[in-house]
């Protein structure tokens, strides 16, 4: 008979309850064996309980006293003596309780979100928004937070809530620059790219990626807010010298003033497990997308052109001018294979992201013609390249490491992209992520969908990378070196499933790759980059009856199983520089 604690640690749930009753009771206990995390609960419970049973605690009345016992030392009648009204400082302690902790609360879920919604589109967006807010976020650090809000407390009065008021105010700008150096350094992630390839919005992109990740950084400022010594009378002043900052249940302006509103908040807002952020109630109606999935319109699966390239041109500004790093070329992409190879820095990735429209600013992408199933790219709104994106033509990344958010589930991030481009039930959703992860040949698709990216092996993240820009089965599917970071008994596993999913679904495939061997198996042209530019094109059976000097070189620097050689020969980059 399987106990409790069996079915709970079970690591084939039967269904999503008890999947989410066996989270929960490992984590806690984990969170039970951390005598540190354990010490932490204790404390807070303590001061919770505290203030819920302040009347019953309390020895005094907190509001009144008598001068004739001002400024008495501690004793069996006032356990902690009095102030200089005669008051009792363990009663005003017990009752300032509650007054502390609502003004640490609600501080903490006012200025903690505005700060982190601002700073993160500052990060995110730059441009003109991160440099106004800035400015300002400069503005309010430069000034003592003390004055600053004694300031705000003496315009808007006295009582809690205007305390409250002023202490956020002051607060947020700290958490704007948390988040703004987080998204600034998660911006150029791979998942961030990812995520915009599927469509997402910046506003999505926002909530969904950059936000979770920011709430660890933003967990310990708020700590150290609460324990440190920002203000010399404040912070953490109320724990180690409560008599400074306790205060009664009603106080007054003379009160307010004395008695700790300056504290800083001692903890976050609700940490709810970010990889659930985007089930969250409040949060849906920023991302609900009005388009509707019309499914595959391909009736015709004979060649037809998908994507036409008419000298294209991508530069990025340097000190010495702007440098081109795609340099007018030209190519199209129908119901086929196509290759395009080359080394390093030849402009292959900078060609697929120009296609997809991710050339971040300030880059610069211009072409004569640029066209996707006969209509233009370039001159289309970011909300018009979205819908294109994910639904119509996807990118596959080189590394599944890089390229999955690490705080969601894999089953979340694939049907992310179903509620980019359409609505579905969270029925629908998870039956059309069971089945893509099925297209992929991931076995046991239940418990993979339930994963996180570090629990899953290389290949099998380049599957569920697949299985993601595949789920609304695009027309053109582009991959940029998708068997990189995978070893060679993985690699024709993963190439032989993307394979079968672009001949079964009559899908185009630009693959971007170093390996001429693969290319030349596995597609049906090939184009070949060399410092921006395509120096040749050729079928790939024919590849190693190429002409240019520099195609001829690639093959030639290859060891053969067949042949032993002492030295490899090396590219002529002075004869390449000849060659027009």
């Amino acid at each position: 008979m399987t106990t409790r604690r069996e079915w709970l640690l079970s690591e084939t749930p039967e269904n999503m309850v008890q999947f989410r009753l066996g989270q929960a009771y490992r984590m806690a206990r984990a969170f039970s064996r951390n005598p540190l995390a354990m010490v932490g609960a204790v404390i807070i419970l303590i001061l919770l309980l505290v203030a819920a049973f302040a009347p019953l605690l309390a020895t005094h009345n907190p509001l009144f006293g008598t001068l004739s016992q001002r400024l008495l030392p501690p004793s069996t009648s006032h356990w902690m003596g009095t102030d200089e009204l005669g008051r009792d400082i363990y009663s005003r302690v017990i009752f300032g309780a509650r007054i502390t902790l609502t003004i640490v609360v609600m501080v903490a879920v006012i200025s903690a979100p505005i700060g982190l919604i601002l700073g993160a589109a500052a990060g995110y967006l730059g441009g003109w928004w991160d440099r106004v807010l800035m400015a300002v976020t400069d503005i309010f650090l430069s000034l003592p937070r003390l004055i600053l809000a004694l300031a705000f407390v003496a315009a808007l009065g006295p009582g809690i809530q205007n305390a409250v008021i002023a202490i956020a105010i002051t607060s947020w700008p700290v958490y704007a620059r948390i988040a703004r150096a987080e998204a600034i350094t998660l911006r150029g992630a791979d998942f961030i790219t990812a995520a915009r390839m599927q469509g997402a919005s910046h506003i999505r992109v926002i909530f969904q990626h950059i936000l979770p990740m920011c709430l660890s950084s933003t967990i310990v400022r708020a700590r150290l807010a609460g324990y440190g010594g920002d203000h010399s009378d404040g912070g953490g002043a109320w724990l180690y010298r409560p008599w400074r900052t306790a205060a009664p249940a009603r106080m007054g302006g003379d009160d307010l003033a004395r008695a700790g509103f300056h504290h800083r908040p001692m903890v976050g807002r609700h940490h709810a497990r970010p990889c659930h952020r985007h089930r969250q109630p409040w949060l849906l109606f920023l991302w609900r997308r009005a388009a509707r999935y019309s499914g595959p319109q391909r009736k015709d699966q004979r060649m037809s052109t998908l994507i036409e390239v008419q000298n294209l041109r991508v530069a990025f500004p340097s000190e010495t001018g702007m440098v081109e790093v795609v340099k007018g070329i030209s190519l199209s992409v129908g119901n086929e294979r196509v290759g395009i190879v080359g080394e390093s820095g030849s402009g292959k990735s900078m060609t697929g992201r120009a296609m997809m429209g991710l050339i971040p600013p300030p880059g610069r992408v211009t072409a004569d013609r640029l066209t996707f199933k006969g209509q233009d790219i370039l001159g289309q709104p970011e909300s018009k390249l979205r819908h294109l994106r994910g639904m119509q033509m996807s990118m596959i990344m080189q590394d599944p490491k890089f390229s999955l958010n690490p705080v969601m589930t894999i089953g979340a991030q694939i049907g992310e992209v179903l509620s980019f481009h359409g609505k579905f039930t969270r029925k629908e959703r998870h039956a059309r992520v069971i089945a893509a992860l099925e297209s992929v040949r991931i076995h046991d698709p239940e418990r993979v969908a339930k994963l996180y990216p570090h629990e899953v092996s290389g290949g099998m993240g380049q599957r569920v990378m697949i299985a993601m820009m595949v789920i609304m089965e695009p027309a053109l599917l582009i991959a940029d070196e998708p068997t990189s970071a995978l070893d060679v008994s993985v690699r024709g596993q993963v190439l032989e499933i993307m394979d079968d999913l672009v001949r079964r679904r009559g899908m185009g495939l630009l693959m971007i790759s170093h390996d001429l061997g693969m290319v030349s198996r596995w597609c049906d042209r090939v184009l070949v980059m060399y410092q921006g530019k395509i120096v040749e094109e050729c079928a790939a059976g024919a590849l190693d009856q190429a002409q240019h000097p520099y195609t001829r070189g690639l093959l030639a620097s290859q060891p053969q199983l067949d042949e032993t050689r002492d030295v490899l020969p090396v590219l002529d980059r002075a004869m390449l520089e000849g060659v027009k």
